[in-house]
């Protein structure tokens, strides 16, 4: 059996992704994982120093004791080197940043956007990856795209750096598809939209990048965002760990060093098309939020200042869906998220849906997917 230090944050989702992909390798291969829970700035913990193992896996801003274990002869694999010069080192395994980038450009062009702007970090070689993939694939397929690099915190000021976002998204021509470096970009992003007045995704779509669910799910409308298969990342790191303790070199055995992001995550922060038309991309802002009040056709007409004619008229010639059609479908998928994502009852489902009665939630779930509301939840549940 090997013992192996992992000195990894566990206070973010990407440190606990990685930490997913190494512990499944390592019950594969009898390792016997040394670690306890820090964060990416917690200094490396002093039982490390007296520590006789076989082999360290860390991601941390102080390395101080790990350099000296290198030293001893311990194997040490680094996961906090940096662009380039970790290439040169023969140390990086970590996502394809370029290809994050390409796919963002790809999922936004497929939903029929024109208008692109980026929002990044500056001196974050993921985030300059992220930025030049995307671009990229803008340019090879005719589009320019404006970008914002801001300070990440706690290198910049917090309110300077709003500042500059919020005059940046200010002066974007709409409808845009923003893509960003991390979900906890967008996640500010979404919430300077707000401020602004600007509606998410109606006139500015917003994608992210790491799948954070709880992040995601902190602002409304939730964030979409891409998922670069970390876990993946944490099992080649293993991996190319338990080459190096075997005195092999994981140079000559074709140890994959990069990792193709999985796919993105649609969430409602990018989950309708991109729009020309004012009149239907305000209606598509109300239907986004008063789907589960009980709305018709007429209340979205109402709210957009206009005929119900007139809508009805202008949303299915852009949309090819009545405006009907549309609240139902919105309806039934925020219920199928409470039937899978929740214990509520159905009458509590049919009031946060905005019907009185829980037999008429049950009729129409019946209608429109073939099964009840009992049979659809076991499905997701099992």
């Amino acid at each position: 059996m090997k013992n192996i230090a992992v000195i990894i944050e566990s206070s973010t989702q990407f440190g606990r992704n990685l930490l997913s992909g190494i512990a499944k390798y390592g019950q594969m291969h009898d390792w016997n994982l040394h670690f306890e829970e820090r964060g990416l700035k917690t200094t490396e913990p002093g039982w490390l120093e007296h520590w006789k193992g076989d082999g360290i896996i860390v991601r941390s801003l102080d390395q101080t004791i790990s350099r000296a274990k290198s030293r001893e002869g311990i194997p040490v694999l680094n996961l906090c080197a940096e662009g380039e010069q970790a290439f040169v080192a023969g140390m990086l395994i970590n996502s394809d940043h370029l290809a994050v980038g390409a796919l963002a450009a790809d999922y936004f062009i497929g939903k029929g956007y024109e208008r692109f702007a980026y929002i990044g970090y500056e001196n974050r070689h993921y985030s300059t990856f992220r930025q030049e993939g995307y671009i990229s694939k803008l340019e090879q397929r005719g589009y320019e795209c404006c970008s914002l690099e801001v300070p990440p915190i706690p290198d910049g000021d917090y309110q300077s750096r709003s500042r500059q976002i919020r005059q940046f998204l200010d002066d974007l021509v709409m409808p845009c598809a923003v893509f960003c470096a991390c979900d906890a970009v967008a996640v500010g992003v979404i919430n300077l939209c707000h401020e602004l007045g600007k509606a998410v995704p109606e006139q500015l779509a917003v994608l992210g990048v790491d799948d954070d669910s709880l992040l995601c799910s902190m602002v409304f409308p939730s964030l979409s965002s891409i998922d670069p298969d970390i876990p993946r990342v944490g099992w080649l790191a293993a991996s190319w760990l338990g080459a190096m303790m075997e005195g092999k070199d994981p140079h000559g055995m074709g140890i994959q060093r990069v990792v193709a992001p999985r796919g993105v995550t649609e969430r409602l922060s990018s989950g309708v098309c991109a729009v020309s038309d004012p009149i239907v991309a305000k209606a598509l802002e109300q239907i986004r939020l008063r789907a589960t009040e009980g709305a018709r056709v007429k209340d979205i007409a109402n709210q957009c200042h206009v005929s119900q004619r007139l809508l009805e008229r202008s949303f299915e010639k852009e949309m090819g869906v009545t405006v009907k059609r549309l609240l139902i479908e919105t309806q039934l998928e925020r219920i199928k998220g409470w039937l899978k994502d929740t214990d509520f009852t159905l009458a509590h489902i049919a009031e946060l849906a905005g019907m009185k009665y829980p037999e008429r939630l049950s009729h129409m779930f019946k209608r429109e997917t073939g099964m009840t509301p009992g049979q659809f939840r076991g499905q997701h549940r099992t």
